[in-house]
């Protein structure tokens, strides 16, 4: 139903200079109907079919939620993932440049440190711990090196008898000449069976040295 408040407003509108236009998307952002604003302008020639398509141009009514401005739960919980993730980007760039400072530049240190160091001071020890444990090197399995037996000294045999030049000089005989005695057996088979090697007989138990 036409109001008068409705002809007036369109009345004073046009008697301002206000387009139509304008006048018919105030009226329906304002919640009047098509009906009402084409029987209100039917006297000024205007159709009904250019007032729809006014309708489809106009805001939305007052408490009326469009679907651009409806927010999805998706893309809150986005917003709210990237937000805690550029936090905690911040605070390891906090966290690492403090430590650094600490460890590499310990004479710049002391101008941070009493700003920061109650809050980021025991984060500090508890990464120096963790990174200590870690750089830990392993013990290596201790290897006992085998004993190498020491070579025993080489026997030196001059004339190949079967006694050594050290024993050829105990019992006397000659360390160059294979039969000392002369008899036909060698000084070492004399010795090993017994024999004196120097002549006739058993050989003396006790020979000089």
């Amino acid at each position: 139903m036409i109001s008068q408040e409705l002809v007036d407003y369109i009345k004073k509108s046009r008697e301002a200079g206000v387009e139509d236009g304008s006048t018919r998307r105030n009226l329906l952002g304002s919640g009047y109907s098509v009906q009402d604003i084409e029987e209100a302008m039917s006297g000024l020639g205007v159709e009904k079919s250019v007032l729809e398509n006014m309708q489809n141009q106009a805001p939305a009514y007052p408490g009326r939620l469009s679907n651009e401005s409806v927010v999805k739960p998706a893309s809150v919980l986005g917003r709210i993932v990237k937000i805690f993730v550029i936090i905690l980007v911040i605070l390891a760039g906090i966290i690492g440049g403090y430590w650094a400072l600490g460890n590499y530049f310990p004479q710049y240190a002391k101008y941070v440190q009493p700003y920061l160091g109650s809050v980021l001071d025991p984060v500090i020890e508890t990464i120096n711990s963790v990174t200590g444990i870690m750089n830990t090197p392993i013990p290596s399995p201790t290897v006992t090196p085998t004993p190498v037996p020491a070579e025993s000294p080489q026997v030196i045999d001059s004339d190949g008898d079967g006694l050594s030049d050290v024993e050829e000089a105990k019992y006397g005989t000659d360390p160059h000449k294979a039969d000392t005695d002369g008899d036909g057996y060698p000084d070492g088979e004399e010795v090993k069976n017994g024999y004196n090697p120097l002549g006739p007989g058993r050989l003396n138990p006790s020979p000089t040295p």
